[in-house]
C-alpha cells in the first residue's frame, strides 16, 4: 500500500517544477529528499505500526517528512507549527508516537503506543472549543483528492496554485499540496505573505496562478495591486462579505471562489470561480448531504473522531455541520451562519455572524467577534485613530441587532489556522 505515494503523488516527468519555496524543486529532487528522511526515519525504527507526530511549517523538509511516513506504511498526525509547546505536547500524550518532527529536530519517543488504522490524523482548529483528534484512512485519504481534484477549475498540469494556507489543515493538505503532486499543478509557497511578496511568487510561476487562502489573505490581497497572471483567489474557512468582493474585483479584477468543507468531512462544496455566489457552491462528487432543522448533514459512515463517536456530531451515518444551509437545485449549498452563533435578542432571530460583518464595515472597526455570553458582546479591533461611533452603530444595527457590550482588544484571538476564536474565555483573555 505504501507505493501509492510514488504512483499518485510522485509520478511525473524528473525535470519538472513540483513546488516551488524559496526556489523551485524538481521532481526528481523531490523524490530523493524523500528517500533521504525515509531512510532516516527507518534507521530510528519507525515501522508500519507506529504514529509520527510532524509539527512544521510549509516547507520542503514539510513534505518529505509526510510522504515519507506514508512511504513507511506509519501514520502521520500533522500539528500547525504555530500551536504552542503545550499544545505540542496534548497531542503527544493523547496520541503516543514513537517519534515527533519539528523544524529542528528529529526526536524518538520511547514510550509509544500502536497506532490506529488512519493513516493521517489533523486535529481540528478549536474556534469553538476543544480541539479534536479527527483520522483519515487510506481509502478516505487518496478520495478525498480525487473529489478535490473534481471540482470545475482546479488547477492542472501547466498551471500554478499559490498556497497560502497551511499544509497541517485540510484544505492546504487537500486542496494545496496534495492535489497540486496528484495533478502535475505547481505548488508555490512564497517566503514573505505581503503584498509585495505575494506579487513576487507570481512573478516566479510557470502558469496561470490561482491563490488558495482564507479570508485575511483575500482582504490583505484586496488592499494591493494587481498581480500580474493571477487567474482567481480562492477563499475558505469563513463566509466572505460581499464589500470584500467588490474590493477585490474592483483592484485585482479577477473572481474570488471558495471551498467550504470541515476538518472532520474534507470538502463539502466549492465554487471556485464565484459564480454561485452568494451560495458557496454544489456539493462535491459523491458527497451526500441533507438538512434537518436548518443544519446541514453530510454522510458519514463512521465517526471521524478518533477514540469517540462524539454524538453530538455524528449520529447514524450522518455528520451534523453546524451550520445553518439551505440546498438547492443540483446540490448548490447556500450558508446561513454558524446554529452557534444564533441567539434569541426579545423573541427575533440575530445572527451574531452577520453582526460581525456589519460592524467590520463600519468607519473605525478593523475586525470584531460577536459572542452571546447571556448578553451579546462583540469584541473589536479598531483601525488606526478610530472609534466606535454610536450614532453609526444605532444606524447600522438593529435595536435587537445590538451588542450590550462592546470591548476593544489590540488583536482577535485566532486559531492556528486563521480562524477567529468565539471561545468567551479567551476572548476575555485578550482584554489583559
Amino acid at each position: 500500500m505504501s507505493t501509492w505515494v510514488d504512483d499518485f503523488l510522485l509520478a511525473g516527468p524528473d525535470d519538472e517544477v513540483c513546488l516551488r519555496f524559496a526556489g523551485p524543486v524538481r521532481r526528481s529532487e523531490l523524490r530523493h529528499v524523500v528517500s533521504q528522511r525515509q531512510n532516516l526515519l527507518r534507521d530510528m525504527g519507525i515501522e508500519p505500526i507506529h504514529s509520527v507526530v510532524m509539527q512544521q511549517p510549509a516547507s520542503l523538509d514539510h513534505v518529505a517528512t509526510a510522504l515519507a511516513v506514508w512511504r513507511l506504511g506509519a501514520q502521520l498526525v500533522t500539528v500547525d507549527h504555530r500551536v504552542t509547546p503545550a499544545g505540542l505536547q496534548d497531542v503527544v500524550e493523547l496520541m503516543r508516537p514513537r517519534a515527533i518532527v519539528t523544524q529542528d529536530r528529529v526526536t524518538q519517543c520511547p514510550m509509544w503506543t500502536p497506532r490506529s488504522d488512519h493513516l493521517l490524523v489533523q486535529v481540528t482548529s478549536g474556534s469553538t472549543g476543544t480541539p479534536k483528534a479527527v483520522g483519515r484512512r487510506f481509502a478516505d485519504l487518496i478520495g478525498e483528492v480525487i473529489k478535490t481534484g473534481r471540482l470545475p477549475g482546479m488547477p492542472a498540469r501547466g498551471e500554478s496554485m499559490m498556497v497560502l494556507a497551511a499544509f497541517a489543515h485540510t484544505y492546504g493538505l487537500f486542496a494545496g499540496l496534495l492535489h497540486g503532486l496528484h495533478s502535475g499543478a505547481e505548488v508555490v509557497v512564497p517566503e514573505h505573505v505581503t503584498a509585495l511578496g505575494l506579487r513576487a511568487a507570481a512573478a516566479e510561476c510557470t502558469g496561470p496562478v490561482s491563490i488558495f487562502g482564507v479570508p485575511f489573505h483575500v482582504r490583505l490581497l484586496a488592499a494591493g495591486q494587481r498581480i500580474p497572471g493571477l487567474r482567481r483567489i480562492v477563499s475558505s474557512g469563513e463566509r466572505l462579505d460581499q464589500a470584500l468582493l467588490d474590493a477585490v474585483d474592483e483592484r485585482l479584477g479577477v473572481p474570488v471562489g471558495q471551498i467550504y468543507g470541515m476538518t472532520e468531512t474534507g470538502m463539502i462544496a466549492g465554487d471556485l470561480d464565484g459564480r454561485c455566489c452568494p451560495a458557496v457552491g454544489v456539493l462535491a462528487p459523491g458527497v451526500e448531504a441533507h438538512t434537518s432543522d436548518s443544519e446541514l448533514l453530510i454522510g458519514m459512515r463512521t465517526s471521524p473522531y478518533l477514540g469517540r463517536t462524539e454524538p453530538a456530531r455524528w449520529q447514524a451515518g450522518w455528520f451534523c455541520t453546524g451550520d445553518a444551509a439551505s440546498l438547492g437545485p443540483g446540490g448548490l449549498v447556500t450558508l446561513h451562519g454558524r446554529l452557534d452563533s444564533q441567539a434569541t435578542i426579545g423573541g427575533l432571530k440575530v445572527d451574531l455572524v452577520a453582526v460581525e460583518q456589519i460592524m467590520t464595515r463600519m468607519t473605525g472597526v478593523e475586525e470584531a467577534v460577536v459572542v452571546n455570553d447571556g448578553v451579546v458582546k462583540a469584541y473589536v479591533v479598531l483601525r488606526d485613530g478610530g472609534s466606535v461611533d454610536t450614532e453609526e452603530l444605532h444606524r447600522v444595527l438593529a435595536p435587537h441587532q445590538r451588542p450590550r457590550v462592546i470591548h476593544t482588544v489590540p488583536s482577535l484571538p485566532r486559531t492556528p489556522s486563521g480562524k477567529a476564536v468565539r471561545n468567551v474565555a479567551v476572548l476575555e483573555g485578550a482584554l489583559v
